[in-house]
């Protein structure tokens, strides 16, 4: 996986959808000389009935690891 700092790059992005279950997922962002960082692990928005289970993100600079907005009825999991 490659990204750059322009704009807003997600690894998993939910938007506006119902009856998500997503599970063992692990995120371990890096490049040549270190951490990643403009990258968001997970957003989550618009949306309801969401469930994340056994969720991993590493190595993350300035972004956010786990976002959720305008949802009902979000879960996460261990």
């Amino acid at each position: 996986l490659a990204h750059d700092d322009v704009g807003s790059p997600t690894g998993i992005l939910v938007n506006s959808a119902s009856d998500i279950s997503i599970k063992d997922v692990t995120l371990r962002l890096t490049d040549k000389d270190g951490a990643a960082t403009g990258f968001q692990g997970c957003t989550v928005q618009n949306s309801e009935d969401v469930s994340i289970d056994r969720y991993v993100c590493d190595a993350l600079g300035r972004r956010y690891g786990l976002a959720v907005t305008a949802t009902n009825r979000f879960r996460l999991g261990g």
